[in-house]
């Protein structure tokens, strides 16, 4: 992939989880790289702002895509990584980058900052163009949160930008180091916070079966009882920095109505009444409808095969949701909606039908700014 059979080209996205998304951020900066024989090199970069919204994504989406996360998930390239299929998201990356660049690239590649990050590792400070330095240890708080703190939107474009150019040569200086390379993205792999797509065949049927297929692969991989959990920020800001999450789930055997499954996602607000007098640009463009400072968060829950969706509570209150089979796995979007320093829990329920596996589940943890945590066994009160 990086050239040894003949030059190649990448396009590579690199996510903002300040506004999480199913991979883990909005779709916010793209960067062309060039490969031949090892060496890389950048050869263009574009930012979301570049991109038109498409006026009819429906073909490009599943009918469960849209049913689940809305014609939005096409229309804007920042929603391309809603969907946990990482095949669909590169076409549609490919489909915008179109409208910028003759090129077609070979390859699209997923990241965030957490995987620079680690590529950065503990080696010395890199000096941006402004002269301020980025480490492995700020390099969050200086991309994610400061910027929608104290910068335009223009002068974010232009500080991302350099933010980018300055890794990458530090990372790409002279001959790539994959063992090197290997060992500090073996976390953020395992994470899900990496994910890749290739034009040829041989190479996309082992991506899609590994680590690095996206969420749906991940899911695949964790075997018949595993069930998957991904956000997808409501607001348009930028809060999600401020958000925690726990997984919990557990079956239990309910007579004559068969094996109910329980996926608890608990999520914290720790932003403080501060948040409320944030730049829009930090709380999002919904005021009129979310209040500034709130966190605002569509939950996704996909069950594995065989089991039926059965709705969604919130403390024993059954909650408006929606339902679709994607992929032949029920999925069940919810929305929490958390003032700051709030918390909240939704406790999505699933049937098991005929064909289901008995197998206990295991959680797939979306890949977030602040980890997900795994909790404690959820034990269901049978309905």
């Amino acid at each position: 992939m990086l050239g040894a059979d003949g030059p190649r080209s990448i396009l590579l996205m690199v996510q903002n989880p300040a506004e999480v998304r199913t991979a883990g951020g909005l779709a916010g900066s793209f960067v062309l790289l060039s490969a031949d024989n090892g060496r890389v090199r950048i050869a263009g970069q574009a930012d979301s702002s570049q991109f038109p919204p498409l006026p009819d994504p429906a073909p490009l989406m599943t009918p469960s895509s849209i049913e689940l996360y809305g014609e939005n998930a096409g229309t804007y390239v920042q929603n391309i990584t809603m969907t946990p299929d990482f095949a669909a998201t590169a076409q549609l990356a490919l489909q915008w980058w179109a409208s910028v660049s003759a090129e077609r690239p070979d390859l699209v590649v997923s990241i965030d900052p957490t995987v620079l990050g680690a590529l950065i590792g503990p080696s010395a400070p890199i000096t941006l163009s402004d002269g301020s330095t980025l480490t492995s240890d700020n390099l969050v708080d200086r991309v994610l949160v400061n910027p929608y703190l104290t910068m335009t939107a223009e002068e974010q474009t232009a500080f991302q930008r350099s933010v980018t150019e300055a890794v990458f040569d530090r990372v790409l200086t002279g001959r790539p180091d994959p063992v090197g390379w290997a060992r500090a993205l073996a976390d953020p792999i395992g994470a899900g916070r990496v994910s890749l797509w290739s034009a040829r065949e041989d190479e996309e049927n082992l991506l899609a079966a590994s680590p690095l297929g996206g969420l749906r692969a991940r899911q695949l991989a964790a075997g018949p009882g595993a069930v998957s959990v991904a956000l997808n920020d409501a607001t348009t800001g930028k809060l999600d920095s401020f958000l925690e999450t726990s997984v919990s789930a557990g079956i239990a055997a309910c007579g004559s109505t068969g094996r109910e499954l329980v996926v608890e996602v608990s999520l914290t607000s720790t932003a403080t009444d501060a948040a409320r007098a944030y730049p829009p640009l930090m709380t999002g463009s919904l005021g009129e409808v979310i209040p500034p400072g709130d966190i605002a968060t569509n939950v996704a829950v996909a069950a594995p095969p065989g089991y039926l969706s059965q709705g969604v509570f919130l403390d024993g209150t059954p909650m408006t949701s929606r339902s679709a089979d994607d992929d032949g796995r029920a999925t069940t979007v919810a929305r929490l909606q958390l003032p700051p320093g709030a918390g909240g829990t939704l406790a999505f329920h699933f049937l098991a039908a005929s064909g289901a596996a008995e197998a206990e589940p295991v959680v797939v943890l979306p890949p977030l700014l602040r980890p997900a945590s795994l909790g404690s066994p959820v034990t269901p009160t049978c309905s």
